[in-house]
Order: structure tokens, then sequence, then C-alpha cells
């Protein structure tokens, strides 16, 4: 089973005992999760009517809020609650940091048929950020990914032009990308971010 592959580690040489459990939205993707990987604890659910039943130590959540910008704000409170105190919220999202960035995502998003133009919207990295903070969490870290690499290899099925070359051509763009993670070049020219924050309290 791929999932929590060093769970072996964290059991036998930390002591430490990781149980998980998933959801999404489609029936689709939740029948091919249990088909390829029998035993996953996995199940279908809605994010706007999701009601939390315990609390969790990490919330993973990855290109998954920007699918419903309208509740925004109620889904990170869904992910509050379901976190313990000091719990941690795992979020990647198409972000942007300035207009140029906004501008070529805007264009793809109306003349890319595989997007929906009426539902989906990157956010303002800025006003992300403030939204989340300001409902009981502290940003812990935060890199730039939406780099080179997430361009030509991240969305093949909406840009299969632009997934081509080998693994290691792959791989050289990632290591280019890496340099550029945490500074002010890789913010302004980033078209998502991976954020790290911590539920306060």
């Amino acid at each position: 089973m791929r999932f929590l592959e060093g769970r072996q580690v964290l059991s036998k040489v930390l002591g430490i005992d990781v149980d998980y459990e998933g959801f999404d939205y489609s029936e689709n993707v939740v029948n091919t999760v249990i088909r390829d990987f029998p035993g996953s604890n996995i199940k279908q659910a809605d994010m706007t009517t999701f009601k939390p039943d315990k609390q969790y130590d990490l919330v993973i959540l990855i290109g998954g809020l920007h699918h419903l910008p309208d509740y925004f704000e109620q889904n990170i409170e869904t992910i509050r609650t379901c976190l313990n105190p000091g719990g941690y919220f795992i979020n990647f999202e198409p972000t942007h940091s300035n207009f140029f960035i906004k501008g070529i995502r805007d264009y793809i998003y109306n003349k890319n048929r595989i997007f929906d133009a009426e539902t989906e919207r990157d956010f303002d990295l800025d006003e992300y950020n403030n939204a989340i903070t300001g409902r009981g969490f502290a940003l812990k870290d935060q890199i730039h990914a939406g780099l080179l690499a997430y361009v030509l290899y991240y969305n093949p099925d909406a840009f299969p032009f632009l997934n081509v070359g080998s693994k290691t051509l792959v791989d050289s763009c990632f290591s280019l990308d890496k340099i550029f993670f945490r500074n002010f070049i890789g913010k302004a020219l980033s078209f998502a971010t991976l954020s790290l924050f911590q539920k306060e309290g």
C-alpha cells in the first residue's frame, strides 16, 4: 500500500501510531481508490456539509478550496473544528501575488474547457493567508511551488502539449524551482502555494 509508506518507522522506531481517513466529493474517485487500494479508509462526502464527529492531529487538503470559493470561510472553519489544539493543516492551492500571474490564469480558466471559470478561482496569496490566520491559525511555513515544473507537468490533462520530456527533465525543473521556493522571486512568479498552518490554542 502506498499510503503512509513510513508508518513502520513511526510505529516501531518512534512509538507513534498513525490512523488516517479521507474523503472526496466524487464517488468515482472514492470507488477507484477502494478498488486499487483495498482496505483504504476513504468515503464520499461534501465539504460544504461535512460535520466532523472527531478531531485530528493533521488535515491535508490538496487543491480543494479553490473549487468552492463561495464556501472558503465556511470550509476553513470546518477544518479548524476538525483539528485538535495545536494540530496542523497542510494545503496546496492555486494562488497569485500580482496581476500578471492572475491575468494569465484568468485567461486559461476562460479558454480551457477542462476548467470551470464560473466555480474555480485562484486566491490572492495575501488575502488567502490573512483569511486563514484570522480564523485561529498560525502560518508556520510556506513555499511557492507553482513554478516551472508545476506549469509544465502538474496538469497534463489540461496542457498535454507541455507534458513532454523525461523524468530527468522533470527532476531538473524541480531542482531549479527549489532555488526560488522561499524568496520574493518565487512568490512573484508562482501559480500555486504549499502552506503549513497550525491551529492556535
